[in-house]
């Protein structure tokens, strides 16, 4: 952490007009004092490095600079705002306003994500709905969101484990992943409910969906997963490799699941379907 300030330039000047003596390292007590100082370093400073950076024009208000370290949005965010009202009650001030680029791009990345999750959440209750009208049955359309929303959580899973935090590049590709990987559910679905509508037992149909359909599926898990592997090794920027990454193992999990997971739950729901 390195910290730019005013104060730091008062300290040193008033230090240096006693001195160099250590204990004159403060701010001075006298206004007018501070003000001299302020005069005589801005008038023998070269004119690019003045102190604009550090006051406004008429010396009403000052700015203090912070430099930390690459930090996770919700950690900025928690820091600006601590810093915010520590600012303000130690300093007995009206307003204090803490802000830059990377805090702005932390705000904008945090309400990303809570609105992608919040669209996932709704595309997912949505596409349910749909396949219990479409099946023709509440406990089969529940049952195929299984293999939906798993990569899901497997996501989820690795952002939490390896990177600590779920950004923009891991809620985005979770949106986006749901509505590939629930054809190869409904494609096997369709294909286990013609089996049973022709007279197969809920293990046979299961099987026949598996044999018929299971190609297909394998085919176009491995066409998309190295649609997605190809820029998950070239992609230059570090979001669009997690994207592209979490989206090559989104799509291969739902395809291991509707060809192991799937088939089984459709076998052992007999009775039921």
């Amino acid at each position: 952490i390195f910290i730019s300030s005013y104060s730091r330039v008062m300290k040193r000047m008033h230090k240096t007009m006693n001195g160099d003596q250590a204990q004159f390292y403060a701010i001075p007590e006298d206004p007018r004092a501070a003000a001299e100082y302020t005069l005589i370093f801005e008038s023998n400073i070269p004119e690019d490095l003045d102190l604009l950076d550090s006051l406004n024009l008429d010396k009403s208000a000052i700015r203090i600079s912070i430099y930390l370290k690459d930090i996770n949005s919700n950690f900025l965010i928690e820091t600006a705002e601590r810093l915010q009202a520590e600012a303000i009650q130690l300093a007995s001030i009206k307003t204090a306003v803490v802000s830059s680029p990377d805090l702005m791009t932390a705000y904008m990345a945090k309400q990303n994500v809570i609105d992608m999750i919040k669209g996932l959440a709704f595309a997912s209750v949505v596409i349910c709905l749909s396949m219990i009208l479409a099946f023709r049955s509440v406990l089969l359309g529940v049952v195929c969101m299984a293999p939906n929303l798993a990569p899901a959580l497997v996501a989820f899973a690795i952002c939490a484990v390896f990177i600590g935090e779920i950004n923009m590049g891991a809620a985005l590709v979770l949106s986006m992943i749901l509505g590939i990987v629930v054809d190869d559910t409904i494609h096997f679905v369709v294909n286990y409910q013609r089996f049973r509508e022709q007279g197969a037992s809920a293990d046979d149909a299961a099987t026949g969906a598996y044999l018929s359909a299971g190609r297909a599926i394998v085919i176009t898990t491995l066409v998309l997963c190295i649609g997605f592997a190809v820029p998950t090794v070239l992609a230059g920027l570090a979001i669009n490799t997690l994207f592209y990454g979490l989206a090559l193992i989104a799509i291969a999990v739902a395809g291991v699941i509707d060809l192991t997971f799937l088939p089984a739950m459709l076998a052992r729901m007999q009775k039921t379907v």
